[in-house]
């Protein structure tokens, strides 16, 4: 049997089947790419943040946000200018505020003699300050803490415990008695009662600061007019 005409369809077919394969290696390769392409792009970290302005999870807050959850509003008070200012009236001012603020606020007129006033004198919550004019006869009131206020005819400037009265135990004080120590108005009062009964009593004067809204400088006014005994 000859085999010769055999080797040669063996050949062709070997050839065409030779061919399909590498055809079809080179669909396969190219369905394959995309995928690949789409799975890693170089230059690129997988581990980044998607989006700029989203930060990581479990970064720290900014600092902005930090002080904006912490911050709470400063305790102010009210006071009552008259006198020798263009725009007399009732202010609101941050406790610890000077005269110098509320005169600057108030707008002295050109007949005002703010030599005769103390500007570095604290405000007081509750209390009225009078602007006096040039020529003005004016009375200054020193009170036993060393803090001087100035008041015109029409009547003196402020409220407060009066010299020769007896000192406000503020363990026991009511309400009213607590409102006729200076600078101390129904507000704080109320704020006063309200810490005695929750914490109990004060053991000294100085744990008057724990009330909320009464500071350091407060408490140096209050001090020559209460007592804790």
């Amino acid at each position: 049997m000859d085999w010769k005409p055999y080797k040669r369809l063996f050949l062709i077919g070997g050839i065409v089947v030779a061919l399909l394969l590498f055809w079809a290696g080179i669909r396969y390769g190219q369905d394959r790419l995309p995928g690949i392409e789409t799975a890693f792009v170089p230059g690129t970290d997988a581990s980044a943040p998607s989006s700029e302005t989203d930060p990581p999870s479990g970064a720290p807050a900014a600092p902005e946000a930090e002080a904006a959850a912490v911050t709470e509003a400063a305790p102010t008070i009210m006071v009552h200018v008259v006198g020798a200012v263009q725009e007399p009236g009732v202010y609101t001012l941050e406790q610890g505020a000077r005269v110098r603020d509320l005169v600057e606020l108030a707008k002295p007129s050109e007949e005002a003699d703010l030599s005769q006033i103390n500007l570095a004198d604290f405000l007081e919550d509750a209390s009225q300050i009078r602007i006096p004019k040039e020529g003005e006869k004016v009375q200054v009131v020193t009170n036993s803490s060393g803090s001087s206020g100035a008041s015109g005819s029409s009547g003196s400037s402020g409220t407060g415990a009066g010299q020769g009265k007896s000192l406000v135990n503020i363990n026991q004080a009511t309400q009213k008695e607590l409102e006729t120590l200076p600078g101390v108005g129904p507000a704080y009062s109320a704020r006063i009662i309200a810490y005695r009964e929750s914490k109990g009593f004060f053991s000294k004067i100085e744990d008057l600061t724990k009330v909320s809204g009464i500071g350091p400088a407060t408490l140096e006014k209050l001090r020559p007019y209460i007592t804790v005994d």
